[in-house]
C-alpha cells in the first residue's frame, strides 16, 4: 500500500517533468509523419516520430531525459530539404503552426520566438538597406538610421536572450554595421572581410546545425565573387578552415563535407568543391581514419568535369602481333568520348549501335569512341563488337570489379564520359540523346 501511494504522488512530478512538442500542418494528405532528430556536432541522432493526425495535427512527448539542445524536426521527403531546427530547453513545450507560404511559426516557447522574431526583423531592415542603396541617388541619412536600428535591434536580442540557446545564434549572426556612411562598394567587401568575426566554430550548441553549414556556405559563394570573372575561392575556402583552426576534426569534417555536398551538385561550383575536397577535406578525413570518405571524395575528384580522365591501358593486336596503348598517350583526335556497356546489358544493346552509326554517318576523323566492355566472358563480348568496327574496342573482364571500371567509379551501363584532345573530362552526359547532342558539330 506504501508503495503504491509512493507511485501515485511520483506521477504528477512525471508528468510535470516531461514537454511535448507540438504542431500543425495545413494539408494533412501532403504530410504525413514527423522525425525529430537531435543535433550533434557530427551529425544527427534518432530522437522520436508519430504520425500527423488527419486534421493536420501532431504531437510529441519528450521523454523526461531529452537533452537540451538543437533538434532538426523533419516533416516530409527527402529529409535534407524538408525540415526545420528548434530550441528545446528542457523547461517549456514547444508549440508552432506551419504553412507553406509562411514556414513555421511558433505560438509556444520563448527560446523559439527569441531567434525567429530576431531572424525575421533582422531580415526586413536588411531588405530596407538593399532597397536603399539601389536608388540613384542613395540617401545616407536613411542608410544610416537604418543601420542604427540595425544595431540596436542585435543589442536588445542578444541582452534579452543572454542564458538561452537561442543566444548563442543571435551571437553568431552578427554581420559588419558601419559607423558613417560607405558606398555600397566598400560596405559589401567589409560584409565579406568581417563575415566570420561572430561565428565561434568551438561552440558545440551551433556546431552541426544547418544554420552553421548555411553561413559557412553563403560565406564561400558570396566572397568568391561567383557572378566576377576573378572567380577566387582558395582564398575565402582557406580563411574559413583558417577560422576553424582548434576545433573537433570530426565536426570539421562534418562541415566541410556539408559544403562540399552543396557546391558539388552544381557545375559552377565543381572547381571550389574539388579545391576544398583535396586541400582540405581528403586530409581530415584521413587524418580521422575515414577511409571510405577520402576514396569517396578522391574518386569524385578524379572523374569531376574539368579533371583529367584517369589514364589507362589496353592491348590490341594486329597481324598477329600485340601492342599496348594507353588513353593519355592517343594523339588521333579532338573529342574522345568513353563507353562503358556490356553484351549483357539490354540498354546498351540498343543504343551502342545507334551511337555506332551516328558515328559512321558523321565520318568525322576528329571524333574517336573508345568502348570499355564490362565483361564476365570475352566471347559474347567478342561477336557483339564484330559489327562496331568504326570503335577502339577494350575489354574489361570480371565485369564490376574490372580495373578500368573501378577506375570510372562505373555502377551502371552504358555510361558516357567526353573528353577534348587534351583528355580532360569536358561532360558526363546521362543519355545518348544528350551525348548526341554535344558531339554534333554547330551548323
Amino acid at each position: 500500500m506504501r508503495s503504491l501511494l509512493f507511485c501515485l504522488l511520483l506521477i504528477p512530478m512525471y508528468v510535470w517533468s516531461q514537454h511535448s512538442i507540438q504542431g500543425t500542418f495545413p494539408v494533412a494528405k501532403k504530410y504525413k509523419f514527423v522525425i525529430l532528430y537531435q543535433v550533434t556536432p557530427t551529425g544527427l541522432s534518432y530522437t522520436a516520430d508519430t504520425n500527423i493526425e488527419e486534421d493536420g495535427s501532431f504531437q510529441l512527448q519528450l521523454d523526461e531525459n531529452a537533452a537540451k539542445g538543437v533538434y532538426q524536426l523533419v516533416y516530409s521527403l527527402p529529409q535534407e530539404e524538408f525540415n526545420f531546427e528548434l530550441f528545446y530547453n528542457g523547461e517549456e513545450d514547444i508549440s508552432f503552426q506551419f504553412t507553406e507560404a509562411e514556414g513555421v511559426s511558433f505560438t509556444a516557447s520563448e527560446e523559439n520566438q527569441q531567434w525567429r522574431t530576431y531572424f525575421e526583423n533582422y531580415q526586413a531592415i536588411q531588405k530596407e538597406i538593399s532597397e536603399l542603396y539601389k536608388a540613384e541617388t542613395p540617401n545616407k541619412e536613411k542608410i544610416m538610421a537604418a543601420f542604427k536600428r540595425l544595431s540596436l535591434l542585435h543589442n536588445q536580442a542578444e541582452q534579452e536572450s543572454e542564458g538561452m540557446l537561442a543566444n548563442h545564434f543571435i551571437k553568431a549572426f552578427k554581420f559588419y554595421i558601419p559607423k558613417k556612411f560607405e558606398s555600397q562598394e566598400v560596405y559589401g567587401q567589409k560584409v565579406i572581410d568581417h563575415f566570420l568575426d561572430a561565428i565561434d566554430f568551438n561552440d558545440t550548441v551551433i556546431q552541426g546545425t544547418t544554420f552553421l553549414s548555411d553561413l559557412a556556405y553563403g560565406y564561400l559563394i558570396v566572397s568568391s565573387k561567383f557572378l566576377n570573372e576573378l572567380y577566387d575561392y582558395q582564398a575565402p575556402a582557406d580563411t574559413l578552415v583558417a577560422k576553424m583552426d582548434g576545433a573537433d576534426p570530426e565536426f570539421k569534417k562534418q562541415l566541410l563535407f556539408d559544403i562540399w555536398q552543396q557546391l558539388s551538385i552544381s557545375e559552377a561550383f565543381l572547381p571550389a568543391a574539388n579545391y576544398i575536397a583535396t586541400t582540405h577535406l581528403i586530409p581530415l578525413a584521413k587524418q580521422t581514419n575515414d577511409t571510405q570518405l577520402a576514396n569517396q571524395l578522391f574518386t569524385f575528384t578524379s572523374l569531376s568535369i574539368g579533371s583529367t580522365a584517369p589514364n589507362f591501358s589496353w592491348e590490341t593486336s594486329e597481324m598477329g602481333q600485340k601492342t599496348t596503348q594507353q588513353l593519355h598517350e592517343l594523339d588521333k583526335a579532338e573529342t574522345y568520348v568513353l563507353v562503358f556497356w556490356s553484351s549483357s546489358c539490354s540498354h546498351c544493346l540498343q543504343e551502342i549501335p545507334i551511337l555506332h552509326n551516328y558515328l559512321s554517318v558523321l565520318n568525322d576523323s576528329n571524333l574517336k569512341v573508345l568502348a570499355i566492355g564490362l565483361e564476365e566472358d570475352a566471347e559474347a563480348w567478342q561477336q557483339a563488337t564484330d559489327s562496331l568496327p568504326n570503335f577502339t574496342n577494350v575489354l574489361g573482364l570480371n565485369k564490376w570489379d574490372n580495373e578500368i571500371g573501378n577506375l570510372y567509379n562505373i555502377s551502371a551501363t552504358p555510361t558516357y564520359f567526353v573528353l577534348d584532345e587534351d583528355k580532360t573530362i569536358v561532360s558526363k552526359p546521362d543519355t545518348l540523346e544528350s551525348l548526341l547532342k554535344i558531339i554534333t558539330p554547330e551548323k
